[in-house]
């Protein structure tokens, strides 16, 4: 199974509000690895994920369906990681 790495910033009303923990929790559940923490000087969260593409996938599908924080925007980008991180943790 491929793995891969994507950095995923989401912007809005994610900061102070349990996004993290939430974040924290769904990927935990569908095992992947990396992390979430806040963006200083912005409303907004860097989360890093590593997984297969269908994990990874669903996790997006999961975030975009989010209706209880004011998401404005997100970005997702494909990187090319060569850290593995073995477990998802907030930073």
């Amino acid at each position: 199974m491929q793995q891969k790495t994507v950095s995923i910033r989401v912007c809005g009303d994610v900061k102070y509000v349990g996004f993290r923990r939430i974040i924290w929790r769904n990927a935990k559940k569908q095992k992947l690895r990396g992390y979430v923490e806040n963006i200083p000087s912005s409303n907004c969260v860097e989360i890093v994920v590593q997984g297969s593409r269908d994990s990874i996938q669903s996790f997006l599908d999961w975030i975009k369906s989010l209706q209880i924080f004011t998401i404005e925007n997100y970005s997702i980008e494909e990187i090319e990681e060569e850290k593995i991180y073995r477990d998802f943790e907030i930073r």
